[in-house]
């Protein structure tokens, strides 16, 4: 359905609270800009401003209808964007250090600093 960080009010150039009739005049706008077909087929930027075109049309798709759009924001509050600050990082962050420091998988880029792992965790 959609790319995981892609956020489509930022594809469109719409903000959140953006009106039906806004989010379709920024699709035509949007889709005039990245449309392939209005550069030659030898263009070098063609293969990005295809697949600029294909988001704007999966934003386009999902933020004209009242249902999907509404989904999609429940989504991403769901599941903010990447890159973000999650509680579960701080909260689990150092659980999943201290096993793999046990299992002797911290610090695996440098062989020197493995160990044979004979935790619970191995076979």
């Amino acid at each position: 359905m959609q790319e995981a960080d892609v956020d489509y009010y930022s594809v469109l150039g719409v903000s959140a609270s953006a009106t039906q009739e806004e989010v379709r005049r920024a699709y035509k706008v949007q889709s005039l800009k990245t449309h392939p077909d209005r550069v030659p087929v030898t263009d070098p930027s063609r293969p990005e401003r295809t697949r600029k075109f294909q988001q704007v049309q999966e934003a386009y798709y999902t933020l004209s209808d009242s249902a999907r759009r509404r989904d999609y924001d429940a989504s991403k509050t769901f599941n903010p964007p990447r890159g973000s600050s999650h509680w579960q990082d701080d909260q689990f962050g150092d659980i999943f250090e201290e096993m793999m420091r046990d299992e002797g998988l911290q610090g695996a880029a440098d062989p020197n600093a493995r160990q044979a792992g004979k935790g619970r965790f191995m076979a």
